[in-house]
C-alpha cells in the first residue's frame, strides 16, 4: 500500500467514513471519478477532502444525501458543495473551543491546545453539524 493509500485508510477510518461514503465523496471530489481505481494524485485529493469533511462535521451517514441533494443544483453543484464545506471547516477549524477539534487534528500544539475539560465540554454541547447554519451567514 502507498503512503498516500495509507493517509486515505487513516484518515477515513479516524473520521468514521465508510466505503459507500468514500465512493461519493470520489464522485464529489474527482469530476471525472467513473469508480474503479484511484491513482496517487487522485487519492491526495481524497485526503484533502476526507480532512475537510471532517473538520466541517460531516458525519458518515449525511454525507450522501448532502451531496444528493447538492446534485440537484445542476452543472455546478460541486461549487456550491465545496464553497459550504470549506467555509464550515474554516469557521470550525477557527473556533476549537466551540466545535471541538476535527477527529482528524494532527497537529501536536492544536492537540494540546484544545484538549481538556472546556474542549470537551464544548464537544457535547454542539451537534456535530452545528456550524453548517452560521457558515450561511458568514
Amino acid at each position: 500500500m502507498t503512503a498516500a493509500r495509507e493517509r486515505l485508510r487513516r484518515l477515513a477510518y479516524t473520521a468514521g467514513y465508510g466505503p459507500d461514503t468514500l465512493l461519493s465523496i470520489a464522485e464529489a471530489a474527482i469530476p471525472t471519478f467513473q469508480g474503479g481505481h484511484l491513482d496517487d494524485p487522485h487519492i491526495q485529493t481524497m485526503c484533502d477532502a476526507v480532512e475537510v469533511l471532517a473538520q466541517a462535521g460531516c458525519q458518515d451517514s449525511e454525507i450522501g444525501a448532502m451531496i444528493a441533494g447538492y446534485r440537484r443544483l445542476g452543472a455546478t453543484w460541486r461549487d456550491a458543495f465545496w464553497d459550504r464545506q470549506v467555509r464550515t471547516a474554516c469557521l470550525r477549524f477557527n473556533n476549537p473551543a466551540i466545535y471541538g477539534l476535527s477527529p482528524c487534528e494532527s497537529d501536536p500544539s492544536r492537540l494540546a491546545a484544545h484538549s481538556g475539560p472546556l474542549a470537551e465540554a464544548a464537544i457535547t454541547l454542539l451537534p456535530p453539524t452545528a456550524a453548517a447554519p452560521l457558515a450561511a451567514a458568514a
